[in-house]
């Protein structure tokens, strides 16, 4: 799946599916403070794409 950069915040799903890892993996990844996430409402969860490279650029 390609993110569109011009987009600033993704789902769950469409970062998970981007870096090719499971939601429970980005779910965990936000519970332990490794990734920043954003709520939109009650339910929505969003992610910048800026703030999910650096995340996963950290563990190579």
């Amino acid at each position: 799946m390609v993110i569109p950069k011009d987009n600033i915040f993704h789902s769950i799903g469409a970062v998970a599916a981007h870096y090719g890892i499971s939601r429970s993996t980005i779910k965990r990844r936000i519970k332990d403070g490794t990734l920043k996430a954003y709520r939109f409402g009650p339910r929505s969860v969003r992610i910048k794409l800026s703030d999910a490279e650096a995340a996963f650029r950290s563990q190579d």
